[in-house]
């Protein structure tokens, strides 16, 4: 029988009993998934949030065959937190993440790393499933080639990315290629060119845009 995972009462206090510390408490949930990330989203390169202590935020990059990574960056004074205690949490997080799972490496902690006052966390997830089930928000990546009508039944208008074309009903239908599906305060970044995108999409580079949170999920077609 496969374990249950811990409930987000029973996550909170948890992290609760083990500080006191609000700030401290809130990198924890970000990498039990409890919540989501608060700080400032970057705008900028990938690489910018692993090599800039200075810039708080989170990003997400697809990859070609489906798996995700994430980074996150936060402000963490080692003098005041126990990284060790942050460390040892996400990595028991994990684990039971993945027994549940019944896989070894659904999701992979490939980074923990403090410096300057700044941790840079940088977690890898097999699926947009995986990433969805483990920090209880809504990503999904469509095969646009098999079917589009998980794109279509959302109702969402999708322009060009330099906005001076909006695609009719028929258009969206026969689209190919893939689709992210995201509700989140975040970057992403995609594995080919961006083609299309939805309301409160913000283009940065040819494969990269932020992405708003709201009443309903933004799309990104590359």
């Amino acid at each position: 029988m496969k374990r249950k995972r811990k409930s987000k009462r029973q996550k909170l206090r948890r992290i609760k009993a083990y500080t006191a510390r609000t700030v401290f408490a809130l990198i924890l949930l970000v990498v039990v998934g409890a919540i989501g990330f608060g700080g400032v989203k970057l705008v900028g390169a990938l690489s910018g949030l692993g090599k800039n202590t200075k810039t708080e935020g989170n990003e997400i990059e697809i990859h070609s065959d489906g798996s995700l990574t994430e980074i996150t960056v936060d402000s963490f004074d080692t003098d005041k937190y126990d990284s060790d205690g942050l460390q040892d949490m996400a990595k028991e997080e994990i684990a039971s993440y993945n027994e549940g799972k019944g896989e070894e490496n659904a999701v992979k902690l490939s980074g923990l790393n403090f410096k300057n006052g700044y941790v840079t966390m940088t977690v890898d997830y097999a699926s947009a499933d995986d990433y969805s089930s483990f920090n209880d928000k809504e990503l999904k990546i469509l095969d646009l080639s098999e079917d589009t009508s998980g794109l279509s039944s959302l109702g969402v208008k999708l322009s060009t990315v330099d906005g001076s074309k909006s695609l009719k009903t028929d258009e969206i239908a026969e689209l190919k290629g893939h689709a992210v599906i995201i509700n989140d305060d975040t970057s992403v970044v995609t594995p080919k060119k961006i083609k299309y995108i939805s309301k409160n999409v913000t283009p940065v580079r040819s494969k990269q845009a932020t992405v708003k949170s709201g009443e309903n999920p933004v799309v990104i077609t590359y």
